[in-house]
């Protein structure tokens, strides 16, 4: 009967002390599986922290690099534009160049419209003729009648007429007339001495 009861009082010995050492390994297995929790959150919240603290720096970098080619687009286009401003600029100063030349034109045109026109030597002959009602045509030369370079029209009669290189009468000199020939004075239209010819002759 004795025995029974230390055997009994040593099985629940031994099963408390069992019961115990078991509640320490589980307690420092839980506390353990707490500590690497911790650490686990511990990293977690670090890589976090520095996730968000290297997220503004990136953001910084992008809106640098999107603002910097921003600039560079902006200036481009100014560019075109300047380019473009003294094309147009250039363009009107030519067609102001051209209009200016276009007036000239039309101003020299009206000019020279304007001007008489000179006559050949076989008009100025038919001029004087008509001019002196006569056809006896025997010569007509280019000459200088008092410095102006005028056409005489010599006739067989012996008349002549000065008219200048656009056809305005200067001078006409009547044919001699019989008492002339003996001595007396002969009159003439226009009246005028008689200028010397300087050259180029032609007879009709």
């Amino acid at each position: 009967m004795k025995q029974q009861t230390v055997l009994t009082i040593a099985i629940g010995l031994t099963a408390f002390i069992m019961l115990a050492v078991a509640g320490v390994i589980i307690t420092e297995q839980a506390a353990q599986a707490k500590s690497n929790v911790s650490a686990q959150v511990q990293t977690a919240q670090t890589a976090q922290n520095q996730d968000v603290q290297q997220a503004p720096q990136v953001s910084q970098d992008l809106l640098k690099q999107i603002a910097d080619r921003e600039a560079q687009y902006q200036a481009l286009i100014n560019q075109a534009n300047a380019q473009l401003e003294q094309a147009q600029k250039d363009e009107k100063a030519l067609q102001d160049q051209f209009t200016v030349l276009k007036t000239t034109n039309a101003q020299l045109a009206a000019q020279v419209a304007a001007q008489p026109a000179v006559l050949t030597p076989q008009q100025a002959s038919q001029v004087a003729a008509s001019y002196m009602h006569q056809k006896d045509l025997y010569a007509i030369e280019s000459v200088n009648y008092y410095d102006s370079t005028a056409y005489r029209v010599t006739f067989s009669s012996g008349a002549i007429v000065f008219l200048s290189k656009y056809g305005q009468i200067m001078a006409a000199i009547s044919a001699p007339s019989a008492d002339a020939s003996s001595g007396g004075g002969g009159g003439g239209k226009g009246g005028g001495s008689k200028p010397s010819g300087n050259g180029g002759g032609n007879d009709d």
